[in-house]
């Protein structure tokens, strides 16, 4: 224990006066404060969506599932939610039911048939052909490190190639799995009609070789 800790802890005891003082300041926590001061400032916190979690790494984790960990100057870690318009550069930026989206944290939108309009039909085959010419590539945001390495298309040739989306800067979540759902329903077609024909020949091929073995 340094002087600084030790002086404290006099100062501390020095103000029970009693027995009855001295237990009031240990139920207290002020001789744990005391004593161990320092090691108590080095234990995380963290803050859900603005409001302060409890003390502890694990009630922090519990609390703030699926948050950024940003580890400060001193050492401790703070757990942080970005709640709806906050800045962000990631969907993991952003809490639980929000992504990132034009640079801040935005609901995740609803898909319930009821809040829709204008629903029509698409054709799977169609959206796998303009799938097959969409460019993909590796690549690395400006702003974050060239290590960290993503892949996908770019939100303009997307864009231009299913007409979705409010702008040609980003693309959608539901875009975005829409179109891959779109395009396993042709591929899942396309493998159902090739085994048929594939069972079709099978089945001649069985015919001509029983006829070629009665002859």
């Amino acid at each position: 224990m340094d002087g600084r800790r030790f002086d404290a802890m006099v100062r501390t005891i020095a103000k029970a006066r009693s027995r009855r003082g001295f237990a009031g300041l240990a139920a207290g926590g002020a001789l744990a404060a005391a004593f161990g001061g320092e090691a108590q400032a080095d234990l995380p916190f963290c803050l859900a969506d603005g409001v302060r979690c409890g003390p502890t790494s694990t009630t922090c984790e519990a609390c703030c599932t699926n948050c950024n960990v940003k580890r400060r100057k001193n050492g401790r870690r703070r757990f942080v939610c970005g709640p709806q318009a906050h800045p962000c550069r990631h969907d993991h930026d952003c809490c639980a039911g929000f992504t990132c989206e034009s640079a801040v944290c935005t609901p995740i939108p609803s898909s319930d048939r009821a809040l829709k309009t204008g629903v029509a039909a698409v054709d799977p085959g169609v959206i796998l052909d303009r799938m097959a010419n969409l460019p993909i590539a590796a690549w690395s945001y400006a702003f974050d490190d060239p290590a960290v390495r993503h892949i996908g298309p770019m939100a303009h040739d997307f864009a231009a190639a299913f007409g979705l989306g409010a702008d040609d800067r980003a693309i959608h979540p539901i875009d975005g799995q829409g179109v891959a759902f779109a395009a396993i329903q042709a591929l899942h077609r396309m493998a159902t009609a090739l085994h048929a024909e594939n069972a079709a020949l099978h089945a001649r091929l069985d015919a001509l070789e029983r006829r070629g073995a009665g002859d």
